[in-house]
């Protein structure tokens, strides 16, 4: 019995040719050295130093600013420890003087052995600072002072002013904010005031 099935012509094999894909490589972040991670913590340091060294004197000269301008009779003439010493002794023999070769020791104080060579009296004004007398103060700057023998010594900065021998004679108290030195080099006799009140009228007479 002859086969009536037609034989289909077998359909051409497609071969599928895989095309491979070129592989892309990623860029790979190259690890620091370590002498790069050391110049690099180095820099932060040498950064943060000088930023807090800038910080620092930025405040240290601030505060030193603040504390000059708060500073009362900076523009007066201020005198330490041993000048007032110098300024009236109390001699033996010749009572309450003025010695002047320590005055002309020091070219700066040219200015002052005039004043006190030229004024029969000396004032010294003594003032604590921490606790300045508004009233006081308030007074003093309001008068000029120019060729007056005018001095100025802050106790606090000179606190060992109450022990020293040679200043036993002007009968400085501890506890006193406030006081004045009177002495006249005529009569080379001196007066100390305590009183507020009575300073300030007797530094008003130069008003």
């Amino acid at each position: 019995m002859a086969n009536n099935k037609k034989q289909q012509p077998k359909k051409a094999e497609i071969k599928q040719t895989q095309t491979t894909k070129p592989v892309v490589k990623k860029n790979e972040k190259k690890e620091p050295s370590k002498q790069e991670i050391m110049f690099f913590r180095i820099g932060i340091i040498v950064i943060t130093l000088t930023i807090a060294v800038a910080a620092i004197i930025m405040l240290v000269t601030y505060f030193m600013d603040k504390e000059t301008e708060e500073q009362p009779f900076t523009d007066q003439l201020q005198i330490t420890e041993d000048d007032l010493v110098h300024l009236m002794i109390n001699d033996p023999t010749f009572g309450y003087v003025v010695d002047r070769d320590y005055f002309t020791k020091y070219d700066n104080y040219s200015e002052w052995l005039t004043m006190i060579n030229s004024n029969d009296e000396i004032f010294i004004y003594f003032y604590k600072s921490s606790e300045v007398n508004l009233d006081t103060e308030t007074i003093i700057n309001d008068i000029d002072f120019e060729g007056e023998a005018f001095f100025f010594l802050d106790l606090d900065v000179f606190t060992t002013i109450y022990e020293n021998e040679n200043l036993e004679h002007l009968n400085l108290l501890v506890d006193e904010p406030e006081m004045l030195v009177i002495f006249n080099t005529v009569d080379q006799g001196f007066e100390t005031i305590y009183e507020p009140s009575s300073i300030q009228l007797k530094i008003n007479e130069f008003n």
